[in-house]
């Protein structure tokens, strides 16, 4: 994926026969490998259109994807609007780098 835009690139045909919520965990973990290696810059719009096509997934599984983050500190929702990425400490993503 490239700086400040997410998921340039296609997932592959085995990206998109997953389930539901193993497609969320995977959409979750690139964004979040995304966020903490800074590849996203802060205050980054995360739409869940944009991310679906990004993804080849439908919304759902974006929408759950970006709760997951929001629960881990990752990004702000706001409700009827879209998500944006916070800004992250260095302390965080050493913690997060060391965790995983």
């Amino acid at each position: 994926m490239t700086a400040g835009k997410p998921g340039r690139r296609r997932p592959s045909e085995q990206t998109v026969k997953r389930s539901r919520g193993t497609c969320a965990a995977h959409v979750v973990d690139q964004l979040r490998e995304e966020i903490l290696s800074l590849h996203l810059k802060a205050s980054s719009a995360l739409g869940e259109v944009t991310l679906s096509d990004c993804f080849g997934l439908s919304r759902p599984p974006i929408r759950e994807a970006l709760i997951g983050l929001a629960g881990e500190g990752l990004v702000t929702i706001h409700t009827n609007r879209t998500t944006w990425r916070r800004s992250v400490s260095k302390r965080l993503r050493a913690f997060s780098t060391h965790s995983t």
